[in-house]
């Protein structure tokens, strides 16, 4: 991958103040944005010159949008198998409801 000259993974203080402004991204509600954060940043963090605290948020990133990850799919998974027994909430809740019979 060509990295362009204006790249702000260059420098140790543009790798920090990248890296600290996708983490906090990431806690309004644009969990993605950790990801980003971690793919963007995780050949930057092997440079030797990459401060211990980009190391932290890149890090702490994957963790984060591992567990919204996983909360996503458990949230998905019980509203999908669970929706018909909540009645009119339950399908206030879905833009799209699937047509015959439940499977439960």
């Amino acid at each position: 991958m060509l990295v362009e000259e204006g790249d702000p993974r260059r420098t140790p203080e543009g790798r920090l103040r990248v890296s600290r402004t996708l983490f906090v991204l990431g806690f309004f509600l644009l969990p993605m944005v950790w990801l980003l954060n971690f793919l963007y940043m995780r050949k930057a963090v092997q440079h030797p010159n990459t401060a211990p605290a980009v190391k932290r948020y890149v890090q702490w990133s994957l963790v984060g949008a591992i567990l919204v990850s996983i909360l996503f799919v458990l949230w998905l998974c019980i509203y999908l198998l669970q929706y018909n027994e909540w009645g009119v909430f339950g399908e206030s809740l879905s833009v799209w409801l699937p047509r015959g019979k439940p499977l439960m």
